[in-house]
């Protein structure tokens, strides 16, 4: 899909988007952010929503980047394995250290799965941690949200995309409807 496209489904503008761009800020999954003119697909606006909603939580963005580009495949495979309707989140828990009172980042660990995962995942890192660091705390988006997001704008502005379509069906929601004729069409 062109950039024009791609605006609509993230609900920003070219100009917004360009900012990203130049910022080096855009979740490429593994794919080279090329120059000039490039084709966008609908994962690419699910990956930037994505990486926004963890922005919008408080994680910096180039992290937020970084995890979207580590964890969106593994997200959309947990999507997949058909849980009976369970949100899926992405995000990321920080360690701590304390030391002489003072606390020092110990390391960031990405995050997916449901808030049930979530949670046996951070009990896991505790554990694995030690005294020596502390679990400070989590940050998660909520990808289904997130899809439900892109397919609300899609409807709006009547874009079809076959992988619109796949994405509704992997989360379960309404895939966008079919696009309004006119009265003389």
């Amino acid at each position: 899909m062109r950039r024009s496209v791609l605006v609509k489904l993230l609900g920003i503008s070219e100009e917004q988007f360009n900012l990203v761009r130049a910022r080096k800020l855009l979740p490429m999954r593994g794919r080279d952010a090329g120059r000039g003119w490039q084709d966008f697909t609908a994962d690419d606006a699910l990956a930037l929503e994505l990486a926004t909603a963890l922005s919008r939580q408080g994680v910096k963005k180039s992290v937020a980047r970084d995890v979207v580009d580590g964890y969106y495949a593994v997200a959309l495979e947990w999507a997949g394995n058909d849980l009976a309707n369970q949100t899926v989140f992405v995000g990321i828990v920080r360690t701590v250290a304390l030391v002489d009172g003072e606390l020092e980042v110990g390391s960031h660990e990405w995050l997916v799965g449901s808030a049930a995962d979530i949670a046996e995942q951070i009990d896991r890192l505790r554990e694995a941690v030690g005294t020596s660091l502390w679990v400070d705390g989590a940050v998660v988006a909520n990808l289904n949200l997130c899809v439900a997001s892109i397919l609300a704008r899609a409807d709006m502005a009547g874009i079809q995309d076959d992988r619109l379509s796949e994405l509704a069906a992997v989360f379960q929601l309404p895939p966008p409807s079919t696009p309004k004729q006119g009265l003389f069409e």
